[in-house]
């Protein structure tokens, strides 16, 4: 469309369904491998110098069983990134973008049971958003 706003979409899915035979199920699938996630993400140049957009992000987590005696959790996580950029001239542009908006943690159960007992190790791995600005210049 030529009166259509200069706007680009794109979007993927990811969605495994691995199962390890060796582990007692449920959840028996292979450790740290994501069950789904999904991106979303929006372009859209405004003139000949300017462009910006974003992108979300969604990682599912859950309950994983990695063995008959250990089990892990993850928590579910969304991240959303923007940017706008200004080109000065055709070598040089001037990018602001900001990273991990959202700011989610990332939280994790690692738990171990057996016939002399158990252990549960919770971990918080903290998140910061980011604010960046760039000049690039091609030489």
């Amino acid at each position: 469309f030529a009166s259509a706003p200069a706007i680009t979409v794109s979007a993927n899915l990811n969605r495994n369904w691995s199962r390890v035979e060796q582990v007692p199920g449920p959840d028996n699938r292979l450790e740290r491998q994501t069950p789904f996630s999904a991106n979303l993400a929006v372009d859209y140049k405004a003139s000949a110098q300017l462009s910006m957009g974003g992108t979300l992000s969604y990682t599912q987590g859950g309950q994983l069983r990695v063995s008959a005696q250990q089990q892990a959790y993850t928590n579910q996580r969304s991240q959303l990134d923007a940017y706008a950029a200004w080109n000065l001239d055709q070598q040089s542009q001037l990018r602001l973008s900001f990273n991990n908006l959202l700011a989610q943690d990332k939280l994790s159960l690692d738990q171990y049971q057996d016939q002399q007992g158990g252990r549960t190790l919770s971990t918080t791995a903290p998140s910061y958003r980011t604010l960046r600005l760039l000049l690039e210049h091609k030489f």
